[in-house]
């Protein structure tokens, strides 16, 4: 084979070498600005928590950004037992939250858990629908169910109270002593 041939050669498969590397880099590109989207919109989660002896509907917001205009549908009406205030009329589920920021969480009282677990015919399986958008130049609306289901805790343990209940505890007695006298 003549040396010309030889250094052509080469160089079509320098060439097709460097467009399947710049084919590749580009995928890559395309995946990390995915990854980076994903991992830096807001994810909004609606579940069950059980305190002590208490069940509150919980919505999180577990993403690095706030969820803006957030609203939760559910696929039946929240029904509960021994509450003074229907969880279904809390003003959370009747309008949309304005906006949600990262690592905020609401809650809303369900019900005492004896009696929710107890009741004969009362729903312990939900689905909510949270609806909702970034806080991008261009935003995008999210929407994703979320299952929540009491009969997983039915017969788990709910633990003692922690470092956290009891931070929180301590600030509700300084909150209710500061507001009973002057500053």
């Amino acid at each position: 084979m003549r040396p010309e041939w030889v250094a052509a050669w080469a160089a079509v498969a320098t060439a097709v070498i460097y467009v399947g590397l710049g084919g590749l880099a580009a995928l890559q590109i395309r995946e990390m600005r995915k990854v980076r989207q994903l991992s830096s919109r807001p994810y909004v989660v609606v579940d069950f928590e059980l305190r002590r002896s208490l069940v509150y509907v919980l919505i999180t917001n577990i993403g690095q950004t706030p969820a803006i205009d957030v609203d939760i549908a559910w696929d039946k009406p929240l029904q509960t037992v021994g509450v003074l205030a229907e969880p279904k009329d809390a003003s959370v589920f009747k309008a949309p939250i304005p906006m949600l920021a990262p690592g905020r969480e609401i809650r809303v009282a369900y019900g005492i858990s004896s009696k929710v677990l107890n009741e004969p015919g009362l729903p312990l399986r939900y689905t909510a629908t949270v609806t909702y958008a970034d806080s991008g130049p261009r935003p995008t609306r999210h929407s994703e169910p979320n299952v929540l289901d009491l009969e997983l805790y039915r017969d788990a343990a709910v633990g003692p109270k922690g470092i956290t209940e009891l931070v929180e505890e301590l600030e509700r007695i300084r909150r209710a002593i500061a507001g009973g006298r002057p500053n």
